[in-house]
């Protein structure tokens, strides 16, 4: 078993790694990046409170878990796993950025009550409808590119809320990659 514990910054990618438990990781990480190391299961990151940036792109990854003391996390990259669904983010109250692309998520759910998230990556998953970003007053780039979705509805309530809050360094975006058909607008505005 490796010793970490001086390490704030710990990048291990590439290394196979298929659970945590196989390394000794210090309560200081404030940065951990593990992308292509087999990771089945997101464990062993209870004693990391300090963490800021967690990136995960390209493991095995089925289920997200075993976040909720790292409270200070910011970052999430879980691109490229094997995700079904979107829970276990409960408590990541300053988690600006989530990427969950390229998995196999169907809906958009568990999002409630991630104040600070600012950008939400979706693309290429298999998602059918745009709902359950209620409650995430900060987003401001939502990218939908290469789902399943046929026609979006209420696009002028998403807009609105992409805009509502006062942008800071990114303009507010609406990604999608395919030509949708749009129902008639109702208003003329």
């Amino acid at each position: 078993m490796a010793d970490l514990s001086e390490a704030t910054i710990l990048d291990l990618s590439g290394e196979v790694i298929e659970l945590l438990t196989e390394i000794e990781l210090d309560p200081g990480l404030t940065e951990l990046t593990l992308m292509h190391c087999r990771l089945r299961q997101i464990d062993s990151l209870l004693p990391l409170t300090r963490l800021e940036k967690l990136n995960l792109r390209a493991n095995r990854i089925r289920e997200i878990q075993g976040l909720q003391n790292c409270v200070h996390l910011r970052e999430l990259e879980l691109y490229e796993n094997q995700l079904t669904q979107l829970s276990g983010l409960d408590g990541l109250k300053r988690l600006e950025l989530l990427d969950v692309s390229f998995n196999e998520l169907t809906k958009i759910d568990g999002l409630q009550g991630l104040v600070a998230l600012r950008e939400l990556y979706l693309a290429n998953n298999k998602i059918g409808a745009i709902e359950g970003l209620h409650g995430l007053p900060a987003l401001r780039l939502l990218e939908l590119g290469s789902n399943r979705l046929r026609a979006i509805t209420q696009v002028a309530r998403l807009v609105e809320g992409l805009t509502r809050a006062p942008t800071r360094t990114l303009a507010p975006t609406l990604a999608l990659t395919r030509t949708l058909t749009l129902p008639p607008s109702s208003s003329t505005t």
